[in-house]
This record gives structure tokens, C-alpha cells and sequence, in this order.
């Protein structure tokens, strides 16, 4: 039971040549250059690769359709990865999903194109390849936090719920921030209970739904809100909770916190007591 890995030197180094192939004909083929000569194998797991290879071939081809729409943005390319990638970490062994060096392989081989696509560069900050640091800054793992706390069974409503909410509150500039931001890289946000109860009270109308409005202080609701639910983490052990228990909980902070009479305040004072 062996898997394919990619060590940190070697992503640097394909990552360069890839980088200088960039806009040469046939750049997006699914052959690998040559470079999958770079590419080892690791003991100690294994995956489906036929259906794996296949599915991420499909994703390639989907995404190089869509992205000629110009309505398709970042954001949604990013939705449509997270919830592809959780689908496909069922064909793969947990071992391998832990290793970093396969998520190198998996960046700069059957997911290259996206990671063009997505970040227009193969810059190391994207990989790991000054080592295994931030690894949920990593662009494929990122994707994989957004989907792993988001979908729910064959609910994958919640991947894109925030910004189907500012559509419909007529909010131009959708981003990945809110999700980046507050759902991957919040530590109480590692349990999917409490990202999707998050995503609820965010986008629930008592007293308004909350959004990065602008740059100034007080209109960066959703960061200030998930500021103050990490504070209240260090208080509440919230996997205790259900999931009425948590949505009736983080109401009661945004009530709190973002009542009528203070949304508009520049001043906005952030209470928990």
C-alpha cells in the first residue's frame, strides 16, 4: 500500500519549471512535463487512484469551462473545489491525507491547473515549500478546511451560503474572506457544528445579516464577529453544545454585540459580558 508524495525540495523545483512553462501550448495537459519523475512512492497508505485521477481529471475540465463564463469568480471556484476535494478524500487513506508531502503532489500534479487558475502562480506559499507551516494557508488544504466544515452528508448548502446572503441583500464584491478568514483559520471553527451554527446566526436577519461592509473598523462585521466568538470559546467548551444550543448561543452574542442602535456606530464598543 504505497501512495505518490512530493517532498519539499522537489515541489520547489518542479514549481520553478512549472512556472516557466507557464502559457506554453499544451501547458494543461494532463501530461506531467516529465516532472513526474520527481514524484515518489510512501508506505503506509493507499487511495483509489483510477477513480481519484479520474474525478480530478473531470474537475480540471469543468473548471477550464466554467472559468470562461465571466461571471465565474474566485469565490465560486473555490466553492466548487471544496466541495469536490470532500468527495474525494473518501478514496484515500487517512495516513496519506495527514502527510503534506502527498498534498505536494497532489498541488503540483492533478491540481496544478486550478492552483494556476486560482492563485496565477506557484509561488511556495501555496505548497509548503519552505516546510510544513501554515498548512491551512496551503491553497488545496485551505480548499479542504472550507469543504470539510461546510458540507454535511449531501448538504454542501453551506459552502456557498454566505454569498448566495449578500446576493440577496443586494451586495456586490462577494470574496472568499469571509470563509478564509473565519471559517478555515479560526481555531473554534475545527468543528463543523460550530462553522455552519456561525454561518446561520451571520446571515440570520435578528437584527440584520452581518458583512464585510467596507475597510473601516466597524464595517468588518463577520471579522469582528468571529473575533468574539473566539473569545467566548475560551469560555464555553462548545462540542458540548447541540446544534440548537450553539445557534441559540451565538445569537445571543451577535444580539448583543450588533444591535440595531450600534450598527452604524464607528465606534462600535464589542461587549461578551
Amino acid at each position: 500500500m504505497t501512495y505518490p508524495i512530493l517532498t519539499a525540495n522537489d515541489a520547489v523545483e518542479v514549481a520553478n519549471k512549472l512556472t516557466r512553462r507557464v502559457g506554453d501550448v499544451g501547458f494543461s495537459a494532463m501530461d506531467f512535463l516529465g516532472l513526474d519523475q520527481k514524484v515518489s512512492e510512501r508506505a503506509g497508505a493507499d487511495l483509489n487512484r483510477l477513480a481519484f485521477e479520474n474525478n480530478a481529471k473531470q474537475f480540471i475540465k469543468d473548471i477550464t469551462v466554467d472559468r470562461k463564463n465571466p461571471e465565474y469568480n474566485n469565490i465560486l471556484l473555490e466553492e466548487h473545489f471544496a466541495e469536490h476535494i470532500v468527495s474525494q478524500i473518501e478514496l484515500v487513506d487517512d495516513a496519506a491525507l495527514q502527510d503534506p508531502d502527498f498534498w505536494r503532489y497532489l498541488t503540483l500534479f492533478p491540481y496544478r491547473t486550478y492552483v494556476q487558475i486560482r492563485e496565477n502562480n506557484f509561488s511556495e506559499i501555496h505548497f509548503g515549500g519552505s516546510g510544513n507551516k501554515a498548512l491551512n494557508r496551503w491553497t488545496l488544504i485551505r480548499g479542504l478546511l472550507w469543504g470539510l466544515r461546510t458540507v454535511s452528508g449531501d448538504d454542501a448548502s453551506y459552502v456557498s451560503a454566505h454569498r448566495i446572503a449578500r446576493i440577496k441583500h443586494g451586495l456586490t464584491g462577494a470574496s472568499a474572506v469571509f470563509y478564509i478568514e473565519n471559517i478555515v483559520r479560526r481555531k473554534w471553527a475545527g468543528s463543523p457544528q460550530v462553522a455552519r451554527a456561525f454561518i446561520d446566526v451571520t446571515t440570520s436577519p435578528s437584527p440584520r445579516p452581518l458583512f464585510e461592509r467596507g475597510n473601516k473598523p466597524h464595517e468588518k462585521e463577520t471579522l469582528n464577529f468571529g473575533s468574539l466568538i473566539g473569545r467566548a470559546s475560551e469560555n464555553v467548551y462548545f462540542p458540548a453544545l447541540d446544534g440548537s444550543e450553539l445557534q441559540s448561543y451565538l445569537q445571543v452574542v451577535k444580539d448583543r454585540n450588533f444591535s440595531a442602535e450600534n450598527l452604524d456606530k464607528s465606534n462600535l464598543q464589542i461587549e461578551l459580558d
